[in-house]
């Protein structure tokens, strides 16, 4: 697997799309490289607000003539509860925020950020690209989706921002060595399927 770095867009706002269409018979489909990452299981546990945001591109074209194929209907669909797949109207770069304190994310002391806290509490750091990210209030809260289906833009592309929460566990000692599992992201055009693996290359 290639190693990728975590990458950032701005926010996109939603517009009129158009609803998708079935993919015809020459069209084809193609994934982006398989995912390596850096994991630990200090931060593998489900809901603990430490993660990975990656971008993942499906590109569909035509198989005659190589061309972009636009507003073409794409499933994804993830193998694992903990990672979830986050539409790219769903994520936006935020400013720095000034430095809170742990009482004003969770002034009742049991783990969970405060409904009234500041903003600020759930957003997220992205290391390899020094910026903050926040996501849709429904995804970073309670909705957490391992299906989509969406249309392709027009430069033939489906953009899936995958929000990695935990690995699967393969390994763990008393030492407290540990092997994580990889898991994929399919994606289907419905006669052609195409698919990304995601892991930690042990």
């Amino acid at each position: 697997m290639q190693k990728m770095s975590v990458l950032l867009l701005s926010w996109f706002g939603m517009g009129c799309i158009a609803t998708p269409t079935e993919a015809p018979t020459f069209a084809q489909i193609s994934a982006p490289d398989d995912v390596e990452l850096a994991w630990s299981y200090a931060y593998n546990e489900l809901d603990d607000g430490i993660g990975a945001l990656i971008i993942l591109d499906f590109f569909v074209f035509d198989g005659n003539t190589g061309l972009p194929m636009d507003n073409i209907e794409v499933e994804l669909l993830t193998n694992w509860g903990g990672a979830y797949l986050i539409p790219q109207t769903a994520v936006k770069i935020v400013p720095p925020p000034e430095e809170l304190s742990p009482e004003e994310c969770d002034a009742n002391v049991d783990g969970q950020i405060d409904e009234d806290a500041p903003d600020a509490c759930s957003w997220n750091w992205d290391t390899s690209g020094n910026q903050y990210f926040e996501m849709a209030t429904e995804f970073a809260d309670a909705y957490k989706p391992n299906y989509m289906l969406a249309g392709t833009d027009e430069h033939g592309v489906l953009r899936a921002w995958t929000y990695i929460d935990s690995l699967p566990v393969s390994h763990g000692d008393a030492d407290g060595n540990y092997e994580f599992d990889g898991f994929v992201v399919w994606a289907s055009i419905g006669h052609m399927n195409a698919d990304v693996e995601i892991g930690t290359g042990n």
